[in-house]
């Protein structure tokens, strides 16, 4: 019996991919250890995994900076405090592997100490191929970013030396922050969707989209949802922020007397007073089963995280995309060039540019036949029973190899 040891952030967007692919590995037989912030547990434990909690205390907004060095160096600081302690854990575990979220430089390198092969799950396109016009979108936002965040950046750069000094680390840099690749890289989509993908490297396997569709499944829809309506869901992403509720306000002047109705998930956030006047037409939860809504939504109103973007084509709905960071970016760009949806180019579009694009999305069929090649793309690239696949063939190598 193959035993793996995995490494994860602390955000859903990053565990749940994963976790769905610890499913099919330990329905194959695999033993696997999950570390990750306790919040998780649960989840863990559910899909045949064993939780562990990582030798230091992980917060969980090391991966909810908006500011992208401010992000880097809380990664970098986390992993120079828990490598020593972890891999000395790991160490006693007898492991045949480590698959590590490519955001985790701790997995890299504990893997590369203990000389042991190595998994990266990518729940985020690989920048490898991303394109020009991405690039220059945001080099305006990267500059806006560098200046407020150049004490982080100095700080990360001395985490970055520690890397290559203490464990031989070399070329770690903000990108690579963000981006660890491992001997076998999964990437959480098809080549299809994945900008310029004849630019990224031969150990990059795009499986698809690795929804457990099960994974709400005791979860209904709210009695309130009526379903004799057009229904239009709007979710931006799991975490509460008061810095969204210019966005929500705009969002109800957009569609306030429009014939739908928009149901909003808040993502933690219950104080609902300090958004105004909620029309009449928007149903506001902090809490709701993303999967059921989409079951029975015409169009998804999204902040482009990968997950999000890809469980709605997989339901056939056109996207609206309103990205906040920068890799929610690149997804919004990819909606809007393989013609799946709509990105207005803003992360705070207006009210009258947001009304017309719900309206082409609910009106026009343009979009539907792009968004079912691209589906047809995910659900021939194997999805988790293939990155099953793919990493029991790493361990086999990785044993032949020793003998």
């Amino acid at each position: 019996m193959s035993r793996i040891i995995c490494m994860n952030l602390p955000a859903f967007g990053h565990v749940n991919p994963h976790l769905a692919v610890v499913k099919a590995l330990t329905q194959s037989g695999a033993e696997v250890v999950f570390y990750t912030h306790p919040r998780f547990k649960t989840r863990i434990n559910s899909s045949g995994a064993e939780f562990l909690p990582y030798p230091v205390p992980t917060q969980v907004n090391m991966f909810q900076q908006r500011n992208i060095f401010r992000m880097a160096r809380c990664l970098s600081d986390f992993g120079r405090k828990v490598i020593p302690a972890l891999r000395a854990e790991v160490a006693g575990q007898q492991a045949d592997l480590i698959m590590y979220d490519v955001g985790c430089v701790w997995g890299k390198v504990v893997a590369k100490e203990l000389g042991l092969p190595s998994v990266a799950s990518c729940p985020i396109l690989v920048p490898d191929g991303a394109a020009w016009s991405y690039w220059h979108r945001m080099l305006p936002r990267y500059l806006s970013a560098l200046w407020e965040g150049k004490r982080d950046l100095y700080a990360f750069k001395k985490n970055a030396r520690h890397f290559e000094r203490q464990y031989g680390l070399e070329g770690y840099s903000i990108r690579s922050a963000f981006h660890n690749p491992a001997d076998l890289n999964l990437v959480y989509t098809s080549k299809l969707f994945q900008p310029s993908f004849e630019r990224v490297p031969e150990n990059y396997a795009f499986v698809g989209p690795v929804v457990d569709m099960d994974r709400d499944e005791e979860e209904s829809l709210p009695d309130e949802i009526n379903t004799d309506q057009p229904i239009v869901y709007i979710s931006l992403g799991t975490v509460a922020s008061t810095d969204r509720i210019p966005i929500y306000q705009a969002l109800f002047k957009a569609f306030h007397d429009l014939p739908v109705q928009l149901v909003v998930s808040t993502g933690g956030l219950t104080d609902f007073s300090s958004l105004g006047t909620i029309p009449a037409n928007f149903l506001l939860k902090d809490h709701i089963s993303q999967l059921a809504v989409l079951r029975v939504a015409s169009a998804f109103v999204t902040h482009g995280g990968a997950n999000s973007v890809h469980e709605g084509l997989l339901f056939n709905l056109p996207l609206l995309v309103i990205p906040q960071t920068f890799e929610q970016t690149l997804n919004a760009l990819t909606v809007h060039e393989t013609g799946t949806g709509l990105y207005l180019g803003s992360r705070l579009p207006s009210a009258e540019a947001m009304r017309k694009a719900l309206q082409q999305l609910l009106e026009s069929k343009t979009f539907q036949k792009r968004i079912h090649e691209m589906k047809e793309s995910f659900l021939s690239a194997g999805g988790a029973e293939e990155a099953a696949r793919l990493v029991h063939e790493v361990i086999e190598k990785g044993a032949t190899s020793k003998k």
